[in-house]
């Protein structure tokens, strides 16, 4: 792995309304589902506690958080074998033209490495996807999939997905 000038932190307790400002943001622009106080309340505590998690944040220049990867346990159906999952990899609109997303691609996989378990991370996104997927067939390996949604009511579908 390479060397980062950025510098990904575990995040803590403390982290909490930083986190919290961090999350309205995410959701703001990747969103799919309404937005539940109850749901990210209860993700971050417990990602920023490690309870079967971790979350590993990079510090901004004005006290807030440029960019963060959620890292939560989570099994197949199939096994009771458990993985390490991302519930989020973001990097906030004003740190984008800094490469933050390669140094939590490398947090989430030594993570993994310490845990000696496999990491399983995934791209939803309508903005910049192929960029996306190549730097992390880059850095994770070749894809093992992909993944589609499907809105009922939502009309721009074939557009989006360049069929119009």
């Amino acid at each position: 792995m390479s060397e980062s000038i950025y510098t990904v932190r575990v995040g803590t307790p403390q982290d909490y309304f930083r986190m919290m400002d961090f999350m309205r943001l995410m959701h703001a622009e990747n969103g799919v589902m309404p937005w539940d106080d109850e749901a990210v309340d209860n993700a971050v505590k417990c990602g920023l506690a490690h309870y079967h998690s971790i979350v590993g944040i990079i510090d901004g220049d004005n006290g807030d958080v440029a960019a963060s990867v959620g890292l939560f346990m989570g099994r197949f159906w199939y096994t009771a074998k458990p993985h390490l999952e991302d519930h989020w990899l973001f990097v906030a609109e004003p740190y984008r033209r800094r490469p933050l997303a390669r140094p939590l691609l490398e947090f989430a996989k030594r993570a993994a490495d310490k845990m000696d378990t496999p990491l399983l991370m995934g791209v939803l996104s309508e903005t910049r996807t192929a960029a996306k997927c190549r730097l992390y067939e880059r850095q994770l390996g070749p894809s093992r999939g992909a993944a589609f949604l499907y809105e009922p009511g939502r009309q721009d579908h074939q557009q989006l997905a360049g069929m119009n």
